[in-house]
C-alpha cells in the first residue's frame, strides 16, 4: 500500500509553525529557556518547549484555521508582530504597541491556468476544504513535495540569518533605505514584549460593498454580512468567526483577521505600508509563491 504523501495544507502549517518558533527565539520575546532544539528538513531550528502549553496551543490553533483560509483562497497572508510595552526614547508606557511586523505573503494560484482556478474555486464551498489544497488538476508526487520543501528550506535559513549576533540582534542588515524610505534596526525588547498573529483576509468585488470613497463607514450590518460571504468559503474560518474565537483586527483579542483589504479591489487604499522584502521562494510545480516582508511600523 502506496504511503499518502502529506497535503499542502499540513506542509505550509509545519513551515510556517518553524519560522514563527524560530521568529519569537531570534528576537528574544520569550527567554531562550523556553525552547528546545529540534531540526526541521535538516537544519537546526528552535521550537517552545510543550510545557509552554498555552503559547504552542494559541500558535497551533492559529495556524490551523490560517493555512485553510490560505489553501482555499479567502486569505493571502499572515503577519507576526512583535508587541512591547516601550517603544523610542524614554517613552513608556503600559499598553504593548507594535514595534515589528513580519509577512509571508501566500499566492497559491498566481502560476495556475484560469481553467485549474476555477475548478478549485467551485470547491470552496465544500465542507472539507483539503480538496483544493493540491489542484485537482496536478499529480501529487514526491518529487513535487521535495521541490517544496527545498523552498520552505530556503524561507526558514532566510529567517536564522536574521540572528547575526546570535543573541537576538535580528541583523543590523535590516537597516537600510529603500525608495527613501528608512527602515529601522529592530530594537531590543523589554521583559513585558509579547506576540500576535493575525491572517489578512482576501477582498473579493461581489463582497466588498462600498468602495471608502463613495462612504468612508460602513454600516455594521453591512460590515459582518460581507465578512460572512468571505469565510464561509472556509469552513474552519468562518467557525471561529461565527463562535468569537477570532475577532476583527480593530479589536483587541489573541486571534486577529485583519479587514484592511476589503477595498483592494476598488483600488482605494488609505494607507500605504513600505516593506522590505526579505525572501522570495517560487515553487511553480505547485503554483506556489511565499514572501517574507518586513514592514515598517
Amino acid at each position: 500500500m502506496a504511503t499518502q504523501l502529506p497535503t499542502l495544507h499540513t506542509l505550509l502549517g509545519e513551515c510556517l509553525e518553524v519560522c514563527i518558533h524560530e521568529l519569537l527565539y531570534i528576537r528574544n520575546v520569550y527567554s531562550r529557556e523556553i525552547f528546545e532544539t529540534t531540526r526541521y528538513l535538516g537544519v537546526k531550528c528552535h521550537c517552545i518547549s510543550c510545557n509552554e502549553s498555552d503559547l504552542c496551543s494559541y500558535i497551533n490553533e492559529f495556524l490551523r484555521v490560517a493555512c485553510s483560509g490560505l489553501c482555499c483562497g479567502a486569505a493571502n497572508k499572515v503577519s507576526f508582530l512583535v508587541l512591547d510595552s516601550s517603544r523610542g526614547q524614554g517613552r513608556n508606557s503600559s499598553e504593548q504597541l507594535p514595534v515589528e511586523k513580519y509577512v509571508f505573503e501566500v499566492d497559491l494560484y498566481h502560476l495556475l491556468s484560469d481553467e485549474q482556478l476555477g475548478s478549485d474555486q467551485e470547491k470552496m464551498g465544500q465542507s472539507n476544504t483539503t480538496s483544493i489544497f493540491v489542484p485537482e488538476s496536478h499529480s501529487w508526487n514526491v518529487a513535487m513535495m521535495r521541490q517544496l520543501e527545498r523552498g520552505f528550506r530556503n524561507l526558514f535559513l532566510r529567517i536564522l540569518a536574521m540572528d547575526t549576533d546570535g543573541k537576538g540582534g535580528a541583523g543590523s542588515h535590516l537597516t537600510t533605505a529603500r525608495h527613501g524610505v528608512s527602515f529601522q534596526k529592530p530594537c531590543r525588547l523589554s521583559s513585558r514584549a509579547t506576540f500576535k498573529l493575525q491572517l489578512h483576509t482576501i477582498g473579493r468585488e461581489t463582497n466588498v460593498g462600498l468602495s471608502k470613497t463613495e462612504n468612508d463607514d460602513f454600516e455594521e450590518n453591512s460590515h459582518n454580512n460581507i465578512l460572512h460571504d468571505k469565510f464561509k468559503a472556509c469552513r474552519e474560518l468562518d467557525e471561529v468567526m461565527q463562535d468569537g474565537k477570532w475577532c476583527h483586527s480593530e479589536d483587541k483579542a489573541p486571534l486577529e483577521v485583519s479587514s484592511q483589504s476589503f477595498c483592494d479591489h476598488n483600488g482605494e487604499k488609505s494607507d500605504v505600508i513600505n516593506t522590505l522584502p526579505l525572501k522570495s521562494i517560487n515553487v511553480p510545480s505547485c503554483g506556489l509563491r511565499i514572501q517574507l516582508l518586513m514592514e515598517n511600523i
